[in-house]
């Protein structure tokens, strides 16, 4: 029982601490999940180019991709290249992308840490996702005009 207890309050507290503060901090959320969107794109030209390079129809990529994730697929020569070259690249963009998310919070002046977990409640929560909707259509607006 003293356990079931430790338990609940631990979890209740985690979820008052994912909380967000204030109107600032979903600002600078909003601001620096846009942002980091942006640099999503031009990760995905890179895997086009990458593509093109190596003669991968996109096609033929979604059947990579399936077989790596269960089902059987042979890959030519030229196709395990390919794939060498996508995983070499992920993890240079895994990095990039650290590095980069780290300097829009930094920029945002949002934590890091708490940019993430924010990030974590808004995949999981419908009720966050609709607070952060005036957010959201504010920073859009900002982007139109």
């Amino acid at each position: 029982m003293k356990d079931f207890c430790f338990l609940a309050l631990l979890f209740l507290s985690g979820g008052l601490l994912a909380q967000p503060s204030g109107p600032e901090e979903l600002r600078a959320f909003t601001r620096v999940y846009f942002e980091s969107k942006a640099v999503a794109a031009a990760d995905e030209k890179l895997v086009m180019q990458l593509m093109t390079e190596y003669e991968v129809s996109p096609e033929r990529y979604r059947e990579m991709l399936a077989g790596i994730e269960g089902k059987r697929t042979t890959l030519t020569d030229r196709e395990q290249a390919f794939v060498a070259a996508i995983e070499k690249e992920n993890r240079k963009i895994e990095i990039r992308k650290d590095r980069q998310l780290r300097r829009l919070c930094k920029h945002a002046g949002i934590a890091y840490d708490r940019y993430t977990q924010l990030l974590g409640q808004y995949h999981r929560d419908i009720a966050f996702q609709r607070s952060l909707k005036p957010y959201f259509d504010a920073h859009l607006k900002t982007l139109h005009r």
